[in-house]
């Protein structure tokens, strides 16, 4: 149950991601979003400003790959571990 409920929160979060509003909100353009960015969150906008190429279908698939790979296998799990 506990692998299900990061697996459940890992899509849910990644689906918010991909449908939320822009940064700023409507109508308002990257450069101006990356400005206000640079005092709040500067390595963001570092990383965003170098040409962060946004994948979201790789990136799911690599996330949920690498959840699922460092789960550790349990021989004495039960249904609520």
């Amino acid at each position: 149950m506990r692998l299900l409920d990061c697996v459940v929160a890992f899509t849910v979060g990644k689906v918010q991601a991909e449908v939320r509003q822009p940064v700023g909100g409507d109508g308002v353009a990257p450069e101006q979003a990356l400005a206000a960015m640079t005092e709040t969150a500067p390595h963001l906008a570092r990383a965003l400003a170098t040409g962060y190429g946004w994948q979201p279908d790789d990136e799911f698939s690599n996330g949920l790959g690498a959840l699922l790979a460092g789960w550790p296998v349990s021989s004495g799990s039960t249904a609520g571990s």
